[in-house]
């Protein structure tokens, strides 16, 4: 999995990082203008790296449900799921400003809600075994 191209290996800070490896946090919410968005694509492997401990692991970027606003992105794909480390709607949006994006942005460019799945090359494999 180190073969996988630089510009799909993204940086995640904790918590976030250990959310998605623990399946709680299965969409990531994007600026349609950032990097995640333009370089990758449905069914890419994507390596996902903590910056402070450099352990990583690799994801399957799945659809991506644009938004013209942040709220209804959070809304539409069960705000949970996006930030489960916060509760309110109200700190979520503050939490999407504080990495940019914000509801202009979102009108401009569009908020990406990116569907996440751990990549399990065992499990994959024994799934098309049993199909």
């Amino acid at each position: 999995m180190n073969d996988i191209p630089k510009e799909r290996t993204f940086n995640i800070n904790e918590p976030y990082f250990s959310y998605i490896f623990n399946g709680i946090k299965t969409y990531e919410g994007r600026r349609g203008n950032s990097r995640f968005v333009i370089t990758t694509t449905c069914s890419d492997l994507l390596k996902i790296v903590d910056p402070q401990s450099l352990k990583w692991f690799v994801v399957i970027r799945g659809e991506a449900c644009i938004h013209n606003s942040v709220k209804s992105m959070l809304i539409c794909n069960k705000h949970p799921n996006m930030l489960p480390c916060i509760t309110n709607m109200n700190d979520q949006l503050k939490e999407y400003e504080r990495f940019g994006l914000t509801e202009s942005v979102a009108k401009e460019y569009g908020a990406h809600a990116i569907k996440l799945t751990i990549y399990n090359p065992l499990y994959i494999e024994y799934s098309l075994l049993n199909e």
